[in-house]
């Protein structure tokens, strides 16, 4: 099968001749206007090739030509569009694509400083494409909390994992319906080799020393002197902070 471009697509008012002829399902006939030599862009990819000229619905058809031109392989269960390391998802929809709200599935609560994987939904129809980029939005949906960006398949309840960190020191609490973050369709998958993954930001050098717990040093001693006792009566005392103890009846003991 033929590559086809639509005439305005092809964007030229006179084409090469063409002895090809287009039949549709119902086998009626459709006049090739001629043949065109075109640059077509697959997600982040582009090659060029030779198209028939047709009144056709869609802008582009890509036929078993390209594909076999320019080395693409198909994978029907995956629905997935391969070149070398590269993977581009087959949609299933001709509408636009646009980013959809990811909101929490149920109550729950992040721990301080810690990291947790929790269950989120897609607010939407993602119309059946296979791949999402989930991301946090440009501001913080909840407050000391720190979306990780994922990509991601939705099931077919839209529910999907994302992960989730706590910067600050107390229980961070989110609800069910909260905006967490924003998702939107992949064009492509690039796989990258462990060799070709390098750190963006580079990391500093940590001690990996331990220090024992009854281990101190003497500066350190000097240093913060005031907050030791020297001696068990030594326990000082505060105002700043105050409380009752309700003893009843009986009498205190000190």
């Amino acid at each position: 099968m033929k590559s086809i471009l639509r005439p305005d697509i092809a964007n030229v008012r006179l084409f090469g001749s063409s002895n090809y002829v287009l039949r549709t399902a119902t086998g009626e006939a459709v006049p090739v206007l001629g043949e065109v030599n075109r640059k077509v862009q697959l997600g982040d990819l582009e090659f060029r090739h030779d198209f028939l000229v047709a009144n056709i619905t869609d802008e582009c058809i890509i036929g078993m030509d390209f594909l076999k031109a320019h080395g693409f392989s198909l994978d029907f269960k995956e629905r997935l569009l391969k070149w070398q390391n590269v993977e581009v998802p087959i949609e299933i929809t001709h509408m636009e694509a646009k980013k959809l709200r990811v909101i929490i599935d149920s109550n729950t609560t992040i721990s301080p400083l810690s990291e947790s994987l929790i269950s989120a939904k897609i607010d939407g129809n993602p119309q059946g494409h296979r791949f999402y980029l989930v991301e946090p939005t440009k501001t913080p949906a909840v407050k000391n909390l720190m979306l990780a960006r994922i990509l991601i398949k939705p099931r077919d309840d839209n529910v999907i994992p994302i992960r989730v960190l706590n910067t600050s020191e107390r229980p961070v609490a989110i609800k069910q319906g909260d905006v967490i973050g924003l998702c939107e369709p992949v064009a492509t998958i690039t796989r990258l080799e462990s060799s070709e993954m390098k750190a963006e930001v580079p990391l500093r050098r940590v001690s990996t020393e331990v220090l024992e717990p009854n281990r101190l040093s003497a500066e350190g001693v000097d240093e913060f002197s005031d907050g030791f006792a020297e001696s068990s009566d030594d326990r000082g005392r505060t105002k700043l902070v105050t409380h009752r103890i309700n003893t009843g009846d009986s009498k205190p003991i000190r």
